[in-house]
């Protein structure tokens, strides 16, 4: 594994709930970004809706589908994490890049490493 800079980094894109609740409880995406010192935005995407932050979340329909992305966002407004999820690739559903790591993590099982 390359060593990187966070400095380096721009934000975050996980592939769950950035917050659970619309109180503001913190997910675990949530805590990464309070791990990184809240200097790095996180972007969830979720490709089902919870019952506990309808208020807090941003459908997305991508193509044809029927079946929306729930956007959520922690350092970022959600409208701007919302514009930069619509703008990634997609052949289908989920946007490319994000398929692509999710078909990676479970072939080679990678972890991430812990911050």
């Amino acid at each position: 594994m390359e060593n990187f800079e966070l400095s380096d980094i721009d934000l975050v894109i996980v592939d769950s709930f950035v917050v659970s609740d619309d109180n503001g409880t913190l997910g675990p995406e949530g805590h990464f970004f309070e791990k990184l010192d809240q200097k790095i935005p996180v972007i969830g995407v979720a490709k089902s809706g919870f019952h506990l932050n309808k208020k807090i979340t941003k459908a997305l329909l991508r193509r044809e589908s029927k079946k929306p992305l729930y956007i959520l966002s922690t350092g970022i407004a959600l409208d701007r994490a919302y514009e930069y999820i619509k703008a990634m690739h997609e052949k289908y559903r989920i946007p490319t890049l994000l398929q692509t790591l999710d078909g990676m993590t479970k072939k080679n099982s990678i972890r991430c490493p812990k911050v």
